[in-house]
């Protein structure tokens, strides 16, 4: 009897001391994102960067450990629902194949023209799957809007590195690393989730300093226009839809950027490709400025050219039909009259 005993307590030595090695039981129950903010805490939320900095985003799978909640990520700090996750909640990832697949949720199309209300009730987000990510459960995104380009200047090898983007993975369980079809998967919230409340998704917005920075915060975002006879109703939907930084609109995005002020046009001289021989002197002129054919403006966003002068090989955010960086020249051509305005805020 006693050596029966001591077999059955080796027994549990074995069981516990295994369990302590490998960790808790395996029981994946759901998939989130976290983006990584500049104070190191992992958020499935909106989080704010700064020009430059890397977008890191982290999966995350919760599982159980008995009646215990548990998560596993690479994310050292973690933050869900607004409540930042116990240090000793967060585990590594099991011994065991996992791969992740990222997705980036954007509309469909750059602009859509809302002539009915029941259009905005049936509007939705687009999965576009990111391989250049790889299939690691944490990497260092970019922004690129998946729409179309987002620069009409080729051979401007610079990124925009601006914008918003909203993350979903898919987190795959495969039996095997070299099985094609995964065991048990895992997707993290979508679309639905999004439009519910965009401030607890995982998304990341970036954006430049000073008067570029609500031009160039609505990149990775479609544009959304009421027509004339769009119902009152409507139009404030499309603002709400604005406001959360779901969708854009023109006029709403220049009032923003005016603050009430009213703009001092000065009638410019322009040739396309040459610089500007009459007001604004040369040095006058400086991003986020403003030009204008009509109705046609465009925000200056990068002085290629002479500088401080504004000439055809400049940039500006376009934003006649969804945002886009064009080069001046391609935009006014020699129609009508030419106006510039310094921006408001400088």
């Amino acid at each position: 009897m006693r050596g029966r005993f001591a077999l059955v307590a080796l027994g549990l030595t074995v069981i516990f001391g295994c369990r302590a090695v490998l960790g808790p039981a395996f029981e994946p129950v759901a998939a989130w994102v976290a983006v990584e903010g500049t104070d190191g805490v992992a958020r499935a939320a909106l989080v704010r960067l700064g020009s430059g900095e890397p977008i890191r985003l982290h999966a995350v799978l919760e599982g159980r450990d008995g009646e215990e909640r548990v998560f596993y990520t690479n994310a050292e700090r973690l933050e869900l629902g607004g409540e930042e996750i116990a240090a000793e909640a967060i585990r590594p990832w099991p011994d065991r194949p996992v791969r992740c697949q990222w997705q980036t949720l954007q509309a469909a199309a750059p602009y859509l023209e809302i002539d009915d209300e029941a259009k905005l009730d049936s509007l939705k987000f687009t999965n576009f799957s990111q391989p250049d990510w790889g299939l690691e459960c944490s990497v260092v995104a970019t922004i690129t809007a998946r729409q179309r380009e987002t620069m009409t200047v080729p051979d401007d090898a610079r990124r925009l590195a601006f914008g918003r983007h909203s993350y979903q993975v898919r987190i795959e369980l495969p039996k095997k690393e070299t099985d094609l079809i995964a065991e048990t998967s895992f997707r993290s919230p979508g679309s639905d989730d999004l439009f519910a409340d965009p401030e607890k998704f995982p998304r990341v917005l970036v954006a430049l300093d000073g008067p570029l920075a609500a031009p160039s915060a609505v990149f990775g975002l479609s544009q959304l226009e009421p027509t004339e006879d769009l119902s009152d109703d409507a139009v404030q939907k499309i603002g709400r839809l604005h406001a959360a930084g779901l969708f854009f609109r023109r006029a709403l995005l220049f009032a923003e950027l005016l603050g009430g002020a009213e703009l001092d046009w000065q009638l410019v001289e322009f040739d396309a490709g040459k610089p500007f021989t009459s007001d604004p002197e040369p040095g006058a002129v400086a991003p986020g400025d403003w030009i204008r054919v009509g109705d046609r403006v465009m925000i200056l966003f990068r002085d290629v050219g002479e500088v401080g002068v504004l000439d055809g090989a400049d940039l500006g955010f376009d934003f006649e039909r969804g945002a886009i960086v064009r080069r001046l020249s391609d935009v006014f051509v020699g129609e009508g009259d030419v106006q510039w305005a310094a921006a408001p805020t400088r």
